[in-house]
């Protein structure tokens, strides 16, 4: 009787055909006897350039998409520092106005308003670059409480306004 329950063994190895390399797969195995012989060997060989060449292919696109990712995060990275550069200075501006006790009523709500969305806009820069972090897999939790009253509140008044120029209703329940 002959076992097959012998280990395969797999081997890739290039060979030169026409002059062009090309890539071939073996796989071989022994077929012993009850008396551990060996009565047969089988190999079987397969053309495996299409295959090689894919791969070569993928994990050339594979190095230029994280090539482009990180020059995505390098331009993240900056680009937040040059707009966050400016906006903390319109926001210490509209800080120290506001300290003024001479102002119209007008003109300090016109400030707060300045700093509201000088707040959420610094937020939103905040954001892209936590999805940065997310996508280098750098970013940590950060539990922390705050006011949902004064949240909503100020979105109301951020968005309320802007949701009035184009004559829609905004609401928070």
């Amino acid at each position: 009787q002959i076992s097959c329950s012998n280990p395969v063994i797999i081997i890739e190895n290039r060979v030169v055909v026409g002059g062009e390399v090309r890539w071939t797969e073996w796989t071989n195995r022994a077929i012993f006897d009850e008396q551990g012989h060996i009565v047969e060997f089988q190999a079987v060989g397969r053309d495996t350039d299409d295959r090689k060449r894919v791969e070569a292919e993928l994990a050339n696109a594979k190095q230029v998409a994280e090539a482009a990712n990180h020059a995505k995060s390098a331009f993240l990275a900056n680009m937040s520092h040059e707009l966050r550069t400016p906006l903390n200075a319109i926001l210490g501006f509209a800080q120290l106005m506001a300290r003024h006790s001479s102002l119209p009523p007008s003109q300090r709500s016109h400030l707060e308003i300045i700093h509201r969305n000088g707040e959420y806009l610094l937020q939103l820069i905040n954001d892209i670059l936590s999805i940065a972090k997310i996508e280098a897999g750098r970013l940590t939790l950060e539990e922390r409480t705050f006011d949902l009253v004064t949240l909503l509140v100020d979105l109301q008044t951020t968005f309320g306004m802007q949701a009035e120029a184009k004559d829609l209703q905004f609401i928070c329940d």
